[in-house]
């Protein structure tokens, strides 16, 4: 198969290259895709200040534990537990927190 890309060194002198339409569609998408995926930036700096994934999160909604735990259908004790780090939850408890928070379970892989 023949490489579809042209590279070619720009009159500054910068490596380039060109891409068939429909292969610059399929990247663009990917892109589009992982920067919705990424967590907002307040919630990125939370987790490296060292709270946890899903504190971070309900943070950022504007969540109680309360109505996180009422929302995901497990105790608020739970939701307290998990987030001091005393506990991890079944993945159906995991699962549902995602689903009541809106992002997927890896997101609040602490």
């Amino acid at each position: 198969m023949d490489d579809p890309l042209i590279r070619f060194t720009d009159a500054k002198g910068r490596a380039m290259v060109m891409v068939p339409a429909d292969i610059y569609d399929r990247l663009r998408a990917l892109a589009m895709q992982a920067l919705a995926a990424a967590p907002p930036p307040p919630v990125t700096a939370a987790i490296a200040a060292g709270k946890h994934p899903i504190a971070a999160w309900r943070a950022h909604r504007g969540l109680s534990q309360h109505a996180l735990a009422a929302a995901a259908g497990v105790s608020r004790v739970w939701i307290s537990r998990i987030e001091m780090g005393a506990g991890h939850g079944t993945a159906t408890t995991r699962a549902r927190i995602a689903l009541a928070l809106g992002v997927t379970v890896a997101m609040l892989e602490g």
